[in-house]
């Protein structure tokens, strides 16, 4: 590609080819796992020479944070709108148990090993942190909202509430992964509402958390 062409493209269609790139490493990531996003696949999937991609990405780090971000975005616009609406219980079912089925992210069937992967990037590994932690801090505010609203009960600690909800999730996740013929969509839906039962079953006087 000649460089007048390259140049071009920087600087007329930087955020959409930025945008482009980024949805294409999901993808990859999604389809063959963490470890074989190289920079050639990510390039080859959407029909560009690698050197292109480093007129949008310092390398190769820079790019993996930009797509583990975009990962999380849907999450986060989720979690922020749900927080804004009047029936925070309803709002907070409607996170785990859309009508359309159950939970599902762009990288649901290989989230597992994601995270088993980051963990060995601390650069990597620190920003997975950091946004999980602040989608876990929402669910917490979220909670505390249905307790004041009396969906559920005021012996639950909020944020015990919030890491258990999603360790259930993340849990069922990987078994969904391991054990599809066993953990299919209907039963894991089954068991994220029979959670949210729980969640919102009131505790006897002076009862803890369950």
């Amino acid at each position: 590609m000649a460089e007048t062409q390259l140049a071009k493209i920087a600087i007329a269609d930087l955020p959409e080819r930025k945008a482009e790139i980024i949805d294409a490493t999901i993808r990859v990531i999604s389809r063959d796992g963490w470890g074989r996003a190289t920079i050639r696949a990510i390039a080859g999937e959407i029909g560009l020479t690698t050197g292109v991609l480093w007129h949008y990405f310092s390398d190769k780090g820079d790019l993996m944070q930009a797509a583990l971000r975009k990962a999380f975005e849907p999450w986060r616009n989720a979690v922020e709108a749900a927080l804004e609406q009047t029936d925070s219980w309803s709002a907070l079912m409607g996170l785990f148990l859309p009508a359309e089925g159950v939970i599902r992210s762009e990288l649901s069937q290989v989230w597992p090993n994601v995270v088993s992967e980051l963990r060995q990037e601390p650069e990597l590994w620190a920003l997975y942190r950091s946004e999980y932690g602040a989608i876990r801090d929402g669910l917490t505010k979220l909670i505390a909202q249905c307790q004041d609203q009396g969906k559920v009960d005021r012996h639950r600690d909020p944020r015990v509430e919030s890491d258990r909800l999603c360790a259930v999730v993340d849990g069922l996740m990987m078994a969904a992964m391991g054990e599809p013929d066993l953990f299919t969509p209907a039963y894991v839906r089954s068991i994220v509402a029979y959670h949210f039962e729980n969640l919102g079953r009131m505790l006897p006087m002076g009862g803890g958390a369950a």
